[in-house]
């Protein structure tokens, strides 16, 4: 049986700036990800940064609004309003959304990333994911310039 394990990335800056990094390293790792909003005018605008994330890069990925739904297989992330297992992801990556359901516990690996004012709702989504299977669970803080694991949320 797998480890179950969920990262939560505590950000102060930009949710897409952080989201382009992990989904670069899933990229050359060869992990496919979903990769949730709450609404189509923030995945549209992931779904641009994504394309020209830079000159030297790109990051295979696609949405109902980019590509035909049947070639999502080939996209190492697929950009979605809802649950959905269209490129047979191993992460699901949010940013602390109210659309995360019990499907969750479907997926290997959790990436919840959130800024500082949404500690303790991420302490929330931290229980939930709990009762869906997920055993093991770190906490990465940003902090002068470098991502530092924490040993648990802040008092």
């Amino acid at each position: 049986m797998s480890n179950k394990c969920v990262n939560f990335y505590l950000i102060s800056g930009n949710f897409l700036g952080v989201v382009i990094k992990i989904c670069e390293k899933l990229y050359v790792l060869g992990e496919n990800a979903l990769l949730l909003f709450d609404n189509d005018d923030d995945l549209k605008e992931a779904d641009s940064k994504l394309w020209t994330y830079s000159k030297s890069s790109f990051l295979p990925h696609g949405s109902k609004f980019s590509i035909s739904i049947d070639d999502a297989n080939y996209c190492n992330v697929w950009l979605s309003t809802s649950i959905e297992f269209l490129n047979n992801p191993k992460y699901l990556i949010h940013n602390g959304l109210s659309n995360i359901s019990s499907t969750a516990k479907n997926f290997e690996k959790l990436i919840d990333i959130f800024n500082a004012n949404q500690e303790n709702l991420a302490k929330e989504r931290s229980s939930f994911y709990k009762t869906l299977g997920f055993n093991s669970e770190k906490i990465w803080k940003f902090d002068n310039k470098e991502w530092e694991l924490c040993e648990n949320f802040s008092n």
